[in-house]
């Protein structure tokens, strides 16, 4: 009896050990963590550990990366849907002869054709992206599902994430990380810059350009002066701010005193404008824009998500959306320590920089100011800025925040002028490039066809800086590149590597030549682990004479722009080389002659 009671008492103590165990670590916990391992290549290694320990109540904040759509298909649905739209399209986006065509487009067609294009992406993702995601979360862990991308942002329990490890639809998994958002003399800015040669004497205005805007807050636009007259649409319960209204004075405004010195660069675009309280806002805005159809968007705020001067999230994001839906992005380059802020590192945005004109109209001396950001945190960053604009006391405001919208009104000028730019980023890019002949830390007086001083050069070219990338933004000499037809786009396949162009150089006028060459970042937003996210394909550029010796090279590891100048010695025909390292697919190259 007494062993059968011992016996009794055994097997109780084991069933209570077990019931503690269960509770304590349940099977589930086990396998759980089994699951995680199976899919460590799903999960970024910041977060890995993070998961693996985490309990199963506790809500974690994620971004998550979902299956691509095939952007062949879209295309093949746009051709079938919209033939005319569709034909407009592919010849301002695929002629390499730049203004060839650019009688035979309609504008008002390529306009709706890029909307329609969009819609096409928009359709797909809206649907695939809200099914999965309602899949395994509801609405209330939903922070911001995309329309334009494959992407989404929830608040959701280890258990949901498990689930949508599990799910073939799913490609990667992060932690995201909450962030917050930072932050009259026009007249001779555009002097500077030439802006106002642009506007005046070639009546470039921004018709037919729809730009958008993306800080903390909205213009005040019917009660302001230099706005009262402008077309402004403001996103509904957005908040004015008085940096927003400085912004889109530079972008769209008007000066009605008589003068037309202190004109926004773009008078006649249509300006969109919506704000960024939180970081969620900042894709939602991002897309509410491209609903809008905009042509150009200049980015105010900066985001230090992460580590500035890193290639985060926020950056692949923006890549994938300029690459995939046409549109040009400008953004600032920061103003509170010397790292480039988020997302200024994505390579195909356009990254803005600041510098002084104080002395224009005297002494032409120019001077960095210490506010302006120029570094990066690694050595396989994008070298940033791309280039740089005035950025002292214009309208009581100094900062890179009035350099970018200045760049972002040029872009808009060029657009107005040949509507195919309106597709050509990478054209757009290299045209920037080649046109900021001058610089302000020069090895000489500043003027075009001089060189940077050797400590500033990025890997000893004389013609990139690290601190000014190409030099300073001229829109009138950007104009004149793509007036005399100086630039060519080019899908150049991995098998056309090295790729050459010749183009005819006239000697006789003893003047310096910039060749430019800028191409952008394909990004599918997901990458395999232990890759490199970067994963920019390097090109590099050399420009041969007639007689087939080399004029210069520009070969810098990290950068999409290279730049050669040269003063030609004879007339002929100049050999223009561009050497692929690494594979690649294709890559969208634009090169540019000044």
């Amino acid at each position: 009896m007494k062993k059968l009671i011992v016996i009794s008492s055994v097997i109780i103590s084991l069933i209570i050990l077990s019931l503690i165990l269960f509770y304590q670590f349940p099977a589930s916990a086990v396998e759980n963590h089994n699951n995680i391992e199976n899919y460590k290549h799903k999960i970024s290694d910041d977060f890995f550990n993070e998961l693996y320990n985490i309990g199963n109540t506790e809500i974690a904040k994620v971004y998550v990366i979902l299956s691509d759509a095939d952007s062949s298909q879209v295309l093949d649905t746009f051709s079938k849907l919209h033939p005319r739209e569709y034909e407009i399209y592919q010849n301002a986006k695929t002629d390499p002869l730049g203004s060839k065509r650019t009688a035979e487009i309609d504008t008002e067609v390529l306009q709706k054709a890029i909307e329609l294009k969009r819609s096409i992406y928009k359709e797909y993702y809206s649907k695939k992206n809200i099914e999965l995601v309602n899949k395994y979360c509801d609405e209330s862990e939903q922070v911001f599902v995309s329309s334009y991308s494959p992407f989404a942002i929830i608040n959701a329990p280890k258990e949901t994430l498990l689930g949508l490890l599990e799910d073939e639809e799913v490609l990667f998994i992060s932690k995201f990380a909450e962030s917050k958002s930072v932050d009259n003399n026009l007249d001779q800015a555009n002097k500077v810059t030439r802006a106002d040669n642009v506007l005046d004497d070639y009546d470039n205005t921004g018709a037919g350009v729809k730009i958008g805007q993306l800080e903390r807050g909205v213009p005040v636009s019917s009660s302001d002066p230099y706005l009262n007259s402008a077309s402004v649409t403001q996103r509904p319960g957005d908040g004015t701010t008085e940096h927003a209204t400085m912004v889109a004075r530079i972008l769209v405004g008007t000066d009605h005193s008589g003068s037309t010195c202190n004109n926004g660069l773009a008078p006649d675009a249509d300006l969109y404008s919506c704000a960024v309280p939180a970081l969620s806002d900042f894709f939602e805005g991002i897309e509410w824009l491209l609903t809008k159809g905009v042509n150009v968007i200049n980015i105010c705020v900066s985001l230090p998500y992460g580590t500035p001067g890193t290639y985060d999230d926020i950056s692949r994001w923006l890549d994938y959306i300029i690459f995939h839906h046409d549109v040009h992005i400008v953004t600032t380059a920061g103003n509170e320590t010397v790292s480039i802020t988020s997302p200024g590192m994505a390579y195909n945005a356009i990254t803005v920089g600041g510098f002084d004109n104080k002395g224009y109209d005297i002494t032409r001396l120019f001077e960095l100011p210490s506010f302006s950001y120029y570094e990066e945190c690694s050595a396989d960053c994008a070298e940033k800025p791309n280039l740089v604009a005035p950025a002292v006391i214009i309208f009581d405001s100094s900062g890179t925040s009035v350099s970018a919208p200045q760049v972002s009104g040029t872009i808009a000028q060029l657009c107005s002028y040949r509507p195919e730019l309106k597709v050509r980023q990478s054209a757009v890019g290299v045209i920037l490039a080649a046109s900021s002949a001058e610089k302000v830390e020069s090895f000489g007086v500043g003027e075009k066809g001089d060189s940077f001083a050797a400590d500033v050069c990025v890997e000893s070219n004389p013609q990139i800086s690290d601190k000014e990338g190409a030099g300073i933004l001229d829109a009138r000499w950007a104009r004149g590149i793509v007036y005399f037809d100086n630039y060519w786009s080019y899908d150049i396949s991995a098998t056309d590597f090295p790729f050459e162009k010749t183009v005819d150089i006239d000697a006789t006028q003893n003047s310096v030549i910039r060749i430019a060459i800028f191409w952008h970042k394909y990004d599918s937003l997901a990458y395999e682990q232990g890759t490199s996210q970067n994963s920019l394909t390097n090109l590099d550029l050399y420009v041969y004479s007639p007689d087939g010796s080399c004029l210069g090279s520009s070969t810098t590891l990290y950068s999409n722009f290279e730049i050669v100048q040269f003063v030609p010695q004879v007339t002929g025909d100049y050999k223009i080389d561009i050497r692929c390292s690494g594979a690649t697919d294709e890559e969208y190259v634009g090169i540019a002659l000044w």
